[in-house]
């Protein structure tokens, strides 16, 4: 035992009353305790590391890697929960749903870690087709990873992560099909006045040759 250390009754008594100002419960002050979480605690006290709230949405992750000649390289990804409800709120205000009956069977779920080498865009048009209507388009769609639009949001949300490709014409995210009453759409990013928004499209209407989806090459490795 280290003897430089003391626990005296005014340190309890402090620790007391900080516990119990804070809220703390009696097995939340068990498992802080335990391991090495402390560690990390002390770190952030004495200033040489943070401390965040774990948020829901999108994440990024950095890993460098060091090469010979001593440049250090830095990998940055993008990681995002595909199956997270991230209807736009006025649409929820409104009714709209998100059925499981109106979705692609193939489309993406679950915990993705982006990979742009992975992405592309697909168009479904047969030779000599000016466009294709989004109810045929939907079905022509199955089999193929199609992306929702979670990554949409992580995009706006880090646009240093969106493909150069995407810059032309309309990227659709066909992962995800939203329901007002009857009728369904997809929701789309473009580029306009250089910057990123998004809109949406009825599947009602037809679907042109800048119109592709976002999909997934192959299906990506899980996240646990």
């Amino acid at each position: 035992m280290d003897d430089k250390f003391v626990l005296d009754v005014g340190l309890a008594a402090d620790l007391k009353a900080g516990f119990k100002r804070a809220g703390w419960e009696t097995e939340e002050i068990k498992k802080i305790s335990s391991g090495d979480t402390l560690t990390h605690v002390r770190g952030f006290v004495r200033g040489t590391s943070n401390i965040v709230p774990v948020e829901s949405g999108p994440t990024t992750a950095t890993n460098m890697t060091t090469l010979p000649s001593g440049l250090v390289v830095v990998h940055r990804s993008l990681e995002v929960d595909c199956d997270l409800d991230v209807m736009p709120p006025d649409w929820k205000a409104a009714g709209w749903e998100c059925r499981p009956e109106d979705q692609i069977a193939s489309r993406i779920r679950g915990q993705l870690i982006f990979d742009p080498a992975q992405f592309k865009r697909v168009l479904k048009l047969n030779e000599g087709e000016p466009y294709v209507v989004g109810h045929e388009l939907k079905t022509r769609l199955e089999g193929e990873l199609v992306l929702p639009d979670n990554l949409l949001e992580a995009w706006l949300q880090y646009p240093e992560f969106i493909p150069a490709e995407c810059r032309q014409g309309r990227t659709y995210f066909w992962g995800k099909i939203y329901r007002d009453g009857d009728s369904l759409c997809v929701r789309f990013l473009y580029l306009g006045g250089g910057v990123w928004g998004w809109d949406c499209c009825w599947l009602d209407d037809g679907f042109f040759s800048g119109h592709p989806a976002a999909v997934l090459a192959s299906t990506p490795p899980l996240v646990s």
